[in-house]
C-alpha cells in the first residue's frame, strides 16, 4: 500500500475540486501502471476511495469531513474541532483537524488526556512552533503535530493499527 502513498496525495490534491466518472478512470488507469496492481476508485461527496488487492484507502476533505468509524475511541480528540481531511487507511487512520485553541494549550490537552487514556509518551519534540509526539500503548502507536497556519493551529493526529 505503501506504493500508494504519492499518488493518492497527487490524486487528493486534484480530484476533489472536480469529480467525474472520466478522472475516476483516468486516476484508476494513472495508479494502475505506477503500481501494476488493479484499482477502483469512487471519487464522491469530497471523497475518494481507492479499492485494491492489499485494502482500502478512503480519504476525504472539505467542509463536511466527519470522524471515521475506525479513529480509536481512547485517542483524544476535541468534539469542537472542525475537521480538514481523514484518511483511512489500511495500516490505520490520520485526522487533520482545526482548533480554536492555541499550540501550548492543544499540547497540554494531548499530553495530560493520552496518558489518562493508557498511552505513554515516547517521544517529543518541539521545532520552531510546531510540536510533535510519539505514544505507546501495548502493540499500538500514534503520532500528534500540533502547528500554527495562518492564524489557526492545525492538528493532525495519526494512529496505526
Amino acid at each position: 500500500m505503501k506504493k500508494f502513498i504519492l499518488p493518492v496525495f497527487f490524486l487528493c490534491a486534484l480530484s476533489l475540486g472536480g469529480c467525474g466518472m472520466v478522472q475516476e478512470m483516468i486516476f484508476e488507469k494513472a495508479i494502475e501502471a505506477g503500481s501494476g496492481e488493479k484499482v477502483d476508485i469512487d471519487m464522491s461527496q469530497e471523497s475518494v476511495d481507492i479499492k485494491t488487492n492489499e485494502g482500502n484507502l478512503s480519504v476525504s476533505s472539505g467542509d463536511n469531513v466527519k470522524l471515521p468509524d475506525t479513529f480509536p475511541k481512547d485517542i483524544y480528540f476535541d468534539k469542537n474541532a472542525e475537521i480538514r481531511m481523514a484518511m483511512d487507511l489500511p495500516e490505520g487512520v490520520s485526522v487533520t483537524f482545526v482548533s480554536n485553541e492555541s499550540v501550548a494549550a492543544v499540547k497540554d490537552k494531548y499530553t495530560a488526556e493520552m496518558a489518562k487514556n493508557g498511552w505513554s509518551q515516547e517521544m517529543t519534540m518541539d521545532v520552531n512552533g510546531q510540536s510533535m509526539f510519539g505514544f505507546q500503548k501495548q502493540d499500538r502507536a500514534s503520532q500528534i503535530m500540533i502547528y500554527e497556519d495562518q492564524g489557526q493551529t492545525l492538528v493532525q493526529v495519526t494512529a496505526k493499527k
